[in-house]
């Protein structure tokens, strides 16, 4: 993981590359600033986002089973939890597991009807921790 300090530079780096393409392209910043996030999400390589490839490759890696309760679910029914984020192929079979939706959520504390993704536990704790 970067340092607070590589976080700094990556962040006024990237700054100066949507400036730089807001004068180039005579787009506004918003939606220079919006492709990019677009791209770095669906990236094939590192994007946040595993593809469908992915997804498929792990389901059978895993046998199509779900790795939280350990029975088997259908393709459609499966969603995909990385085990860690921020590593390198983090989209790779053995980082990505299938889960059934309510396994899923109860992974992440997920309130039924969220719209919210990612890790409740860690929203909660530090809300909790600011107090």
């Amino acid at each position: 993981m970067p340092t607070q300090e590589q976080k700094d530079l990556i962040h006024s780096e990237l700054d100066l590359i949507v400036v730089r393409l807001n004068e180039k392209l005579r787009l506004n910043a918003e939606s220079i600033a919006r492709e990019l996030f677009y791209r770095l999400q669906r990236h094939p390589q590192f994007g946040y986002n595993a593809t469908k490839t992915h997804k498929n490759d792990a389901f059978i890696f895993w046998d199509k089973t779900c790795q939280k309760c350990k029975n088997k679910l259908d393709r459609k029914e499966a969603v995909f939890h990385h085990r860690e984020r921020g590593i390198a192929n983090q989209h790779s079979p053995n980082n990505l597991v299938p889960q059934h939706v309510k396994c899923h959520n109860n992974e992440h504390c997920a309130i039924k009807g969220s719209v919210k993704k990612g890790s409740q536990n860690r929203k909660v704790k530090k809300a909790v921790g600011s107090l």
